[in-house]
Order: structure tokens, then C-alpha cells, then sequence
């Protein structure tokens, strides 16, 4: 049968069977959502539920005001600041040496310290903002693509000494398919164009569009806020990422260097 995006919670698959009472049953296709605040659902919907312009519930999180954008892409520079890692001298790194490729001495490609670095400084914003609020289990998640991001991630948070942030949920988008966060920070991680292959592996096309269910897992994640970071010409070179990245620029969500 035809392939569909990953259903957005119990009230909002992408189709549903619905009985009528008589033994059979059709297909109805729902539009309403209770977790993504509307500017994050804007773009999901305009390139993944095209036909069913999924429709906020609204919960009180969907119709709340912000000064903060919703949408976030900070581009990250993954030869920035990159002299302490240039050797594999756990000495001054602290860089866990599976991270490295053993004879060449550099970096492995599926690690990328410039992102783990903002998604930290993210963390610990999001920390600050929430105070006494804070639950680890709720507040926020970190998705990656790649296991050995994990790792890095966990070493610059573990540099930040905020207990609470060493609890919170780092995993692939597999693992976090069917659930949500009220902040999803999602590192891309890639910095070359063979690893776009992997990061948008799960694509296909369906009813004329085409459909990442990947990007589609992350975005609709968030409930209140969605920060991408990544290496932008490498992203760039994807299709459906161009056109996010565009999104983002041209509404009023943020490209951000903060």
C-alpha cells in the first residue's frame, strides 16, 4: 500500500479507518493536531499534509503569544574553533577516542563539535528560561542522527555542571518517533554531501509530493519551539532542507547567530 508520513499522535494520523456503522468503513482523513504550535506546523504542512492542512486542536500551548521565534535554524561552522581538536590528544580534548578515526587523526565524519557546542549553550538557555518548570522528561530533547553525536553532545554538556541538563533525552529520530517536547533541538550533523544520503535515507513520494519521514519526525516533535542547527551549504544541497531553510528565512521565525 502507499507509504505515509509518521502519524503526528493519537488525534492526528495522516489517515485513519473510520467505521460507519455497517460493517465497513472508509478512510477519513483528520486535520486537527494537539502538539505543534501552528508557526511549526506551518511548514510540515505545507509540504507534508498538503491535502489535509492539519489544523491546531487549539490547546492552550497552540494559541500562546512569544517574543521567541518558533522555528530556529542556527547555522553552525564545523571547521570553527577547531585547533584543540585537531589531534587526538585526550590530554587537552577530552574527546572520546572512538569519536576518531584512528590513522588519518581527525574527526570522525558522524561527530560534529561545533553543533554539540550550540546545542549545549541551547540547553542551558532553555535551562534558564524555565527555572522551577524545568522537567527533563518534558521540556526538552535533543535529536541526532547519528549515535556518535550522543557522545559528543553529552561531553559539553557534562562541561556545563547543571545536573538537571544530564537527563535530558539525547537519541536518534527513530527512537523519538511518538514523542514531543515542548523545545526539540535537532542537530544535523553532516558536513559533506554523501551524508545526505543517510540523514534523508527514509524519502519517498506520495501523491506528487515528496516526503522525508525523517525531517517529517523531528519537525513535529516540538510542541512550543523547534531549533535546527546545522552546516548550511551541506543542507543546502537537499532539496526539501533548501526549502526549509528558505521558509525559515522569509517568515517571521529566525535564522539566528546568537
Amino acid at each position: 500500500g502507499n507509504q505515509t508520513p509518521f502519524p503526528l499522535g493519537k488525534a492526528t494520523g495522516r489517515r485513519a479507518q473510520l467505521g460507519n456503522g455497517t460493517g465497513g468503513g472508509f478512510v477519513g482523513i483528520l486535520r486537527r493536531q494537539g502538539r505543534m504550535h501552528p508557526d511549526i506546523a506551518a511548514w510540515p504542512n505545507r509540504m507534508f499534509y498538503r491535502r489535509e492542512q492539519l489544523l491546531p486542536v487549539p490547546l492552550p500551548h497552540q494559541e500562546e503569544q512569544s517574543n521567541k521565534p518558533r522555528l530556529v535554524f542556527i547555522p553552525a561552522n564545523p571547521f570553527q574553533n577547531s585547533e584543540s581538536l585537531e589531534t587526538p590528544d585526550h590530554s587537552t580534548t577530552n574527546t572520546p577516542s572512538l569519536l576518531w578515526n584512528g590513522r588519518e587523526g581527525t574527526l570522525s565524519d558522524k561527530v560534529n563539535p561545533a553543533e554539540a557546542r550550540i546545542v549545549a549553550r541551547e540547553l542551558k538557555k532553555v535551562f534558564e528560561e524555565y527555572g522551577e518548570k524545568f522537567d527533563a522528561d518534558k521540556t526538552v530533547g535533543v535529536i541526532v542522527p547519528y549515535r556518535n553525536q550522543i557522545s559528543m553532545i553529552r561531553r559539553e554538556i557534562e562541561a556545563l555542571d547543571i545536573p538537571e541538563l544530564l537527563r535530558v533525552s539525547i537519541d536518534t529520530v527513530e527512537r523519538y518517533q511518538g514523542s514531543q517536547r515542548d523545545v526539540i533541538i535537532y542537530s544535523t550533523t553532516v558536513t559533506h554531501r554523501y551524508q545526505l544520503d543517510f540523514l534523508c535515507a527514509n524519502t519517498f513520494e506520495e501523491d506528487g509530493l515528496v516526503i522525508d519521514r525523517k525531517l517529517n519526525v523531528a519537525l513535529t516533535r516540538a510542541r512550543c519551539r523547534m531549533i535546527i542547527t546545522g552546516h548550511e551549504p551541506t543542507l543546502r544541497q537537499d532539496p526539501l532542507y533548501r526549502d526549509l531553510l528558505d521558509f525559515i528565512r522569509r517568515t517571521s521565525s529566525s535564522f539566528s547567530f546568537s
